[in-house]
């Protein structure tokens, strides 16, 4: 280089500087790019990884949050009715399950309707009918913000009048107001500042301050102690009061009072009624679970560790055994071992309604 360079400058007339300059930059450009060279790999695997985030953001799923295609009930009653349902997730067709109502519509059934007043609700503006619908689950979601902004979530242009009449119906208000700043109080991460039966309450708030239709209830209390329980049983009774309440539990307490109550097993409605009405058949499902939870309480009460006669209650019977159920409704679907004791205890699942739904040769 330096021979061609001279060559330019003697024959030429070109200037030293500028052969000087270009001959340096040549150099200093091959060794930085063999230097990036090794980060080849890098960019053609960003490359890919974009190619698909791409397929990702552009793909238009079956089930599309963000349509506005679909009917508007001006008047909603409340009443749900299923059809001939058959449902599994994407990831499991061959499991047929009965897992989840699907009333949010998450999922398409594979076969069958779900009607909300007589219209099928594939036929409904989707975000006009998730914002019919409240859902408390097992573990609440809660955000890393103020308990104000945690319930606002339920609805965002709500007053503050509203925020605090929710809270009140979710038995939560008292709690809230002991706080040092109240209604602005950090919840941390996932709620970690706040008890189970606290973290609870504030998302029945959330769920009800948009006076939704339905009120969708997944083992709700399931979790929590037995105080806990009670306080936030209180508050689901509340906020069950004029519209229609769909409970999955175990714990049979939360679902005593209900207008009917479906017991299901192994994906399929084995028998429906009020409580009163399963009870009576001794060699029912519902009649079994009562008897295990009631063999459990007894063993409790009668174990050398209790203190004082083994007394049971009504409230008793329907609040013992719901943590070893859960479980081995749980461990059923993952065909796990079955419970010990000698006890040969079903996957029950029990649901709760407030007002009107049907079951028509109901599978999912």
């Amino acid at each position: 280089m330096s021979y061609y360079g001279s060559r330019l400058v003697m024959y030429h007339g070109a200037q030293g500087g500028t052969v000087f300059a270009v001959g340096a930059a040549i150099a200093i450009g091959g060794l930085s790019l063999g230097s990036g060279l090794s980060n080849v790999k890098y960019f053609s695997e960003a490359s890919a990884a974009a190619e698909r985030i791409k397929e990702v953001i552009n793909r238009v799923p079956k089930i599309d949050s963000d349509s506005v295609e679909g009917q508007i009930l001006q008047n909603v009653s409340g009443e749900v009715e299923f059809k001939h349902i058959e449902f599994a997730y994407p990831s499991r067709p061959e499991s047929i399950i009965f897992q989840d109502f699907n009333l949010k519509r998450f999922y398409d059934p594979l076969g069958g309707e779900i009607l909300l007043d007589g219209v099928a609700i594939d036929k409904l503006q989707l975000k006009w009918l998730r914002s019919q619908m409240g859902l408390v689950s097992q573990e609440p979601a809660l955000f890393a913000t103020s308990i104000k902004e945690n319930i606002l979530f339920g609805k965002e242009d709500a007053s503050m009048e509203e925020v605090i009449e929710a809270a009140k119906a979710s038995n939560a208000h008292n709690f809230i107001t002991q706080l040092p700043q109240g209604y602005d109080t950090q919840v941390g991460e996932r709620g970690v500042q706040m008890s189970g039966g606290q973290k609870q309450r504030i998302a029945i708030a959330r769920a009800i301050i948009k006076a939704p239709k339905i009120l969708l209830l997944d083992e709700a209390t399931s979790a929590l102690d037995s105080e806990s329980e009670r306080v936030v049983q209180e508050a689901l009774d509340k906020a069950a009061v004029g519209r229609t309440t769909i409970i999955i539990a175990h714990r049979l307490s939360t679902i005593r009072n209900a207008d009917l109550i479906a017991v299901v097993q192994n994906g399929q409605v084995m028998s429906m009624g009020s409580h009163d009405e399963l009870i009576q058949d001794e060699n029912g499902l519902y009649s079994s679970l009562v008897r295990l939870q009631q063999t459990e309480k007894t063993k409790e009460f009668t174990s050398p560790n209790s203190v004082g006669p083994a007394s049971l209650t009504n409230n008793d019977i329907h609040n013992t055994s719901s943590r070893r159920l859960s479980i081995v409704s749980r461990s059923s679907s993952a065909n796990s071992a079955a419970p010990s004791r000698g006890v040969d205890v079903v996957t029950v699942s029990v649901i709760k309604f407030s007002r009107s739904l049907h079951l028509e040769d109901y599978w999912l």
